[in-house]
């Protein structure tokens, strides 16, 4: 995402992560596939930006801050990786079907 998101739309992601949660239950599977599909997403950040720097000797640099940040993602639970994904434009629809039918995860953007 590349604006900042206001206070309201933050808590706007933020319910529609709590609403996420309460309607499906995340299993073992389904939380090691959130896992994956958050740190793909910033990975595919990172690309973007490389990609729009046309410097790509910082392509390394990018893709460690993103891992650093995806973990940190990650390692706030289900909540935070639900908000995540939805701040950065995948419907909740498409978390529901790339966690639980193993669909490719690859990110589909705003």
């Amino acid at each position: 995402m590349t604006d900042t998101p206001t206070i309201d739309e933050n808590a706007a992601v933020e319910a529609r992560a709590r609403a996420f949660l309460e309607a499906n239950e995340i299993n073992d599977d389904a939380s090691e596939a959130l896992d994956e599909m958050v740190t793909d997403m910033a990975n595919h950040n990172a690309s973007e930006e490389a990609n729009s720097m046309f410097e790509y000797d910082v392509s390394d640099d990018l893709h460690d801050a993103a891992d650093a940040a995806a973990s940190d993602i990650n390692n706030g639970g289900h909540e935070a990786q639900i908000a995540y994904l939805i701040g950065e434009g995948c419907s909740e629809d498409y978390i529901r079907q790339t966690i639980f039918d193993s669909a490719e995860s690859a990110p589909a953007g705003p």
